[in-house]
């Protein structure tokens, strides 16, 4: 098992998950350029990761509170802070975004939600 947590000024929310898929990923801010005689040259700008997990089901108030995050890092105009102890990771300020809410029965229950969390710094 392996848990993330959200914290921000207003709420922290630790998830676990178990089977459904959760994406860690590096993200390259490189430039290459190729000279007259046919060598590469490159500007290595940043790296930066990005986390990705998907949930296959939840409930309505869980896709209120993710949102609320998403929601949160607008007004408030910071982003929330990041944590998964099992790889190292402890309180990084991640830029959120979640996929559409797509509610498939009448007691809410919200299907494929993605989360996409990436590494930034606060303004």
């Amino acid at each position: 098992m392996i848990t993330f947590t959200l914290t921000d000024q207003q709420e922290s929310k630790t998830y676990q998950w178990y089977d459904t898929p959760f994406t860690d990923a590096e993200e390259g801010g490189e430039e290459a350029i190729t000279t007259l005689d046919g060598n590469v040259y490159v500007d290595f700008l940043y790296t930066k990761r990005t986390w990705e997990r998907e949930f296959s089901y939840m409930e309505e108030n869980e896709w209120l509170t993710l949102k609320g995050f998403v929601d949160r890092q607008k007004t408030n105009y910071r982003f929330p802070l990041l944590s998964i102890p099992e790889f190292g990771i402890e309180n990084i300020p991640v830029y959120i975004q979640i996929s559409e809410r797509q509610t498939i029965n009448k007691c809410g229950m919200v299907e494929n939600v993605k989360l996409t969390m990436r590494e930034t710094v606060q303004p």
